[in-house]
């Protein structure tokens, strides 16, 4: 990658994120979000919420990682995992999860989705296997999933 010009944050941000690898962990996935959290919103996960991803170009960004980088869907879903995430060990240092097991988890609400994610590492679970529970969750199904007092899987 050429040299970034500091002028430019979107620049900046695409040679930190080529610096962190490529996102083919669930570690350098939430790193990802990280660093467009940080570098675009300050780190504040309401201002997020509030401007969302347009606020900046992701898809400046993403054409600025290039082939085989990272596209402006993901990185919009690397943010959400990141909010959704940090601080919760047991899924950050996953050695069985992908960012294909966030993809599939992160509709859900916070609560179910770390719960989920934590029987999908548990289980090993392919994403096939953590797609069908969120389908039947999505749904209201409890087939091969038990609820708890507010109604939620666990």
């Amino acid at each position: 990658m050429p040299a970034v010009s500091s002028d430019d944050p979107l620049e900046a941000a695409a040679a930190e994120i080529a610096r962190a690898g490529p996102p083919g962990s669930v570690a350098a996935f939430l790193l990802v979000g990280e660093i467009v959290l940080c570098r675009f919103y300050g780190g504040d996960a309401e201002l997020y919420r509030r401007h969302g991803p347009k606020h900046v170009s992701l898809r400046r960004l993403a054409a600025l990682l290039g082939e085989g980088g990272i596209d402006a869907s993901a990185l919009s879903r690397a943010v959400k995992a990141h909010l959704v995430l940090r601080g919760v060990e047991v899924v950050r240092a996953s050695r069985h999860l992908t960012p294909s097991h966030l993809r599939v988890a992160l509709p859900l609400p916070p609560a179910d989705c770390l719960r989920l994610l934590r029987r999908a590492e548990a289980g090993r679970w392919s994403t096939r296997q953590l797609s069908a529970v969120v389908s039947r969750h999505r749904q209201g199904k409890t087939v091969g999933c038990d609820r708890n007092d507010s109604g939620l899987i666990v």
